[in-house]
């Protein structure tokens, strides 16, 4: 008896609370919903906030997928030939924030061609345009390829560029990019400096 007296006493305080009224309920529902819509719009087009952080200092390790098509021709000699070899890849970064825009990194990574099979070793350098949740990047690298499987061909200097979209990833632990990449590849063949210029698209993550 005593315990259902305090139940109705309790219920009655609660009813009479103007803080537990239906209309304050809907007040803080729509509250809390102005705040996420206001915290999500920050996020994808802002800088970062206390909900939505992502990584722009210290260390950075990117590993990337890339499909590349040959493009224009290759001059041997007194010849041209048409380059219509074609090559996919992995490669990995490793690396650093210069400030909260650019990253440099030193990369390695492996790429079947056709015929013969490079082993690509490179300085990685990404500028994001903006410091934001979703950003355009540039991206420029310079290294060398070394080569197996041909006796004809030999290894020979790499560099490229490309531009992209970052995505970065709201808990702050990855990062996602696609990019297009023109690339160029000067090697010996038969004792002949030529190069071959391929175009294609990277897909990675970052952590």
């Amino acid at each position: 008896m005593l315990f259902k007296k305090l139940f109705i006493f309790l219920f009655l305080i609660n009813i009479n609370n103007p803080s537990y009224s239906s209309e304050n309920a809907l007040n803080k529902d729509s509250l809390l919903q102005d705040n996420l819509k206001n915290n999500v719009q920050l996020g994808l087009t802002g800088r970062q906030t206390d909900e939505f952080k992502f990584k722009t200092k210290g260390k950075i390790g990117i590993v990337e997928a890339s499909y590349f098509s040959g493009y224009g021709s290759v001059g041997i000699g007194r010849y041209q030939y048409a380059n219509n070899d074609a090559s996919i890849g992995i490669k990995a970064l490793y690396g650093g924030f210069v400030n909260e825009n650019t990253t440099i990194g030193l990369g390695a990574g492996v790429e079947k061609y056709q015929l013969v099979t490079m082993f690509p070793i490179f300085l990685d350098v990404r500028v994001n345009m903006f410091n934001r949740l979703i950003s355009p990047y540039l991206n420029g690298f310079l290294g060398e390829s070394i080569m197996l499987n041909d006796r004809l061909l030999t290894a020979g200097y790499l560099y490229g560029g490309g531009i992209g979209l970052k995505i970065n990833e709201i808990s702050n632990t990855f990062a996602f990019n696609i990019g297009f990449v023109l690339k160029n590849l000067e090697a010996l063949f038969n004792n002949e400096r030529t190069n071959f210029i391929f175009n294609g698209f990277v897909f990675g993550i970052a952590f």
